[in-house]
């Protein structure tokens, strides 16, 4: 690995009204995540959500819902360097996910969070879930976003 190459993504917990969350088998891994995946150059944290969000479940919603919650630096035994966002967003009940990548992931489901606790995790979702509790879409507080685009 070049020991200049890092990466920045973004794992969403997509809640539905019943305090599930959306997550789906990842083929490369064998393990369980959440929509998400890496930001493009010059995209904030929230604009990659919600293109990773409708690439990979057809699922749309707006910049104002997404909540940002947790940023973890995440290096993994000089085999990997990432920047992990953890974002948060509740979608209405009149819409339904698909799998729009099933090359990278099989059929999405909604699981509690008891549930989703006791599923093999994508290892960045495990460290993401260390220090957070239940969540509430209510109750999750949002880190202020600060994207600064000079020209």
């Amino acid at each position: 690995m070049d020991s200049n190459h890092m990466f920045a993504g973004v794992g969403i917990f997509v809640i539905n009204k019943q305090d599930q969350i959306l997550v789906g088998r990842r083929k490369d891994y064998n393990d369980f995540g959440l929509p998400g995946g890496k930001l493009e150059y010059l995209e904030s944290v929230e604009e990659a959500a919600l293109r990773e969000l409708e690439e990979e479940t057809g699922l749309k919603s707006s910049i104002e819902d997404i909540k940002v919650f947790k940023v973890a630096n995440l290096v993994a035994r000089k085999q990997s360097h990432a920047v992990s966002f953890y974002a948060a967003l509740q979608i209405p009940e009149n819409q339904t996910p698909e799998n729009l990548e099933p090359h990278k992931s099989e059929d999405w489901m909604w699981v509690t969070w008891e549930e989703m606790m006791k599923l093999d995790l994508f290892y960045p979702l495990q460290v993401g879930l260390r220090s957070i509790s239940p969540l509430k879409y209510d109750d999750i507080p949002a880190l202020p976003s600060i994207l600064i685009k000079e020209n």
